[in-house]
């Protein structure tokens, strides 16, 4: 999960818009750039948020101060709160933060279509009668008035002064994330801010379609309904995560139902996590990046036919999706789909480097060859039983913890260097490069697993073969190496040690760890258990095998006939062998 930190640091940095300065790109549109000014407060207040602005006509005046400790419940998580923002209440302390438009200049007039879309949103009432326009002017020095955009708060226009946007009077940029106009607290595990009261948050539906100038739309943390956003050429930032979120509140608050950016060919990003919304349309954006769709129940799957070619993040953990198709892509670097009921997963002529995680999915079954340059794996909880990794060459990492898998082959890959293999009764060979060298462990009697983090530039290297009995009553023998010798007694874990690494440094290692079948009474193959090996104990052992029947332990040690801790149908063959006299 190397590069996941990275993505999700890339993707906050991106919904926090401040905007006070612009770049230009190679296209000729300005864009917004981050800018962070955190010399400019007064009265002596600590400066507990640092983006601030000094410049702003219209700034937002609001004091972050330590709070008394509390109890903030959200999204079941349960801290102390460290930082509370409210009103400003002391006009001698206060300092400005966030304000609504950066530098960006008012243009000279207004698209009427663009008003008319945003009004009717802002006009919305909540059940006491409060308008959003009124909400999001909460914090300003100038009152919401319909009839004049110049006072709508946190939205920047198109400006021919600005250079933004290739049409003046257009809506350019609209951040209605409610920390901007609300009270809230900082979760003290996540960092974001949680809205106080919820009746401060915006209700209704968002519908900017149509809008022809708008490269970004944030409106999280509220009680909307949606965010219709069809037919935006120039979109690129579609966010309206956490609906229903604030301090005291459940998923069970979550609102979102509509999530549409429909024919929108310059939209990168798309989130909308935390919602109740059982599809999204992204029909016609052919340019997508990144896909965020955490803690969707409703949502069932996720059509991404027309961003084959593009798609780079997908993370749909907690979703209600049940197959995903990442076949023919090229540029995918991640996919997170954990506790979601996947059962089928697509990657037929995949050719990216990406990670691929699906814990505790009922995947069953996943075909390498087709993802040759995947490069990590995390699929504990699933239901996958075999694993060739003989295609993957640059391989690096696996979590396959509690899996049926019997043996685990990871040779075809130098890069190698974290493996989570453990609870894996069935498991009897795990063979895997390291140092140069190949690290084969081997079991008699027992399964196998072990803990592994090759970190080649420096810290702490981890090499820690396990074993397991196959049977309560057995009795361990030993770690041995390849010419037979003992080289521990200890069965929960052989660590590697300095000189056990400088011997795979320079030579390939196999250890086996053996444990005996214990002590037993009864006749070998006697499934029944009355005293003859016959016909009847192989079909006993077949059921067994079927998941039929289940045997009990004793039983399973006698009619265990190859000794590999695991009954096999071979055993069956082996128990009749023996009833019909054919014994070697």
């Amino acid at each position: 999960m190397k590069h996941f930190l990275a993505i999700i640091l890339s993707a906050l940095l991106a919904f926090v818009c401040i905007f006070p300065t612009a770049t230009k790109a190679d296209d000729g549109i300005v864009y917004p750039s981050i800018e962070y000014d955190a010399d400019y407060y007064t009265g002596g207040i600590s400066n507990e948020i640092s983006m601030l602005d000094r410049t702003s006509d219209h700034s937002v005046s609001k004091i972050a101060k330590p709070a008394e400790s509390k109890t903030l419940v959200w999204g079941g998580e349960i801290g102390s709160i460290s930082v509370i923002q409210t009103k400003n209440s002391d006009a001698e302390a206060q300092y400005k933060l966030i304000n609504y438009r950066g530098d960006y200049p008012l243009p000279d007039h207004f698209d009427e279509y663009d008003v008319a879309k945003l009004r009717s949103f802002l006009e919305i009432e909540d059940a006491n009668g409060v308008k959003n326009g009124d909400k999001i002017n909460g914090f300003s020095d100038i009152p919401y008035d319909p009839d004049d955009p110049a006072t709508w708060a946190n939205i920047i226009w198109t400006s021919e002064e600005a250079g933004n946007g290739t049409e003046p009077g257009h809506v350019w940029v609209i951040q209605y994330w409610s920390y901007n106009f609300t009270e809230y607290v900082v979760d003290p595990y996540f960092g974001l801010e949680v809205p106080i009261n919820p009746d401060d948050l915006l209700v209704g539906t968002l519908d900017i379609s149509g809008m022809r100038e708008i490269i970004d739309v944030n409106i999280p943390f509220n009680l909307i309904d949606g965010v219709i956003a069809d037919d935006c050429p120039r979109l690129q930032m579609y966010y309206c995560g956490e609906s229903g979120f604030y301090v005291g509140s459940t998923l069970d608050n979550a609102t979102v139902s509509e999530v549409s950016a429909r024919n929108c060919p310059s939209l990168t990003y798309i989130g909308a996590p935390d919602g109740i919304q059982s599809s999204i349309d992204i029909a016609g954006c052919t340019s997508i990046m990144e896909i965020f769709m955490d803690t969707t129940p409703n949502l069932t799957s996720i059509t991404l036919d027309e961003c084959k070619e593009t798609l780079e993040c997908l993370s749909c953990c907690y979703s209600g999706v049940t197959s995903l198709d990442i076949s023919d892509m090229n540029s995918l670097m991640m996919v997170h789909a954990d506790d979601s009921p996947i059962s089928s997963i697509d990657v037929h002529n995949n050719n990216s480097s990406f990670e691929l995680s699906v814990a505790n999915c009922p995947l069953s079954e996943l075909d390498l060859s087709e993802c040759p340059n995947i490069y990590a794996l995390y699929i504990p909880g699933t239901n996958i039983t075999e694993l060739d990794f003989s295609e993957c060459t640059g391989f690096e990492a696996l979590d396959c913890t509690g899996l049926a898998l019997t043996i685990l082959d990871l040779t075809a890959s130098d890069a190698f260097y974290f493996l989570m293999a453990a609870e894996m009764p069935n498991l009897r060979e795990i063979r895997v490069n390291a140092h140069g060298h190949v690290l084969t462990i081997l079991s008699e009697n027992c399964s196998v697993g072990m803990t592994m983090g090759l970190y080649y530039f420096g810290d702490t290297e981890v090499l820690n073969p396990v074993c397991y009995p196959a049977y309560a009553d057995s009795e361990f023998s030993g770690w041995f190496d390849a010419n037979g010798t003992l080289v521990s007694d200890s069965a929960l874990g052989f660590s590697f040690d300095e000189s056990w690494f400088a011997t795979i440094s320079n030579m390939d290692v196999t250890l086996t760890a053996k444990w005996t079948n214990g002590p037993t009474t009864g006749v070998i193959g006697d499934a029944d258990g009355n005293g003859i090996v016959e016909a009847a104990d192989a079909v006993l052992v077949a059921r067994h095998v079927m998941d039929l029947i289940e045997l009990d332990e004793s039983t399973c040690c006698l009619c265990d006939v190859d000794g590999n801790g695991i009954i096999q149908m071979s055993d069956a063959t082996s128990v009749l062998r023996i009833a019909l006299g054919f014994t070697d």
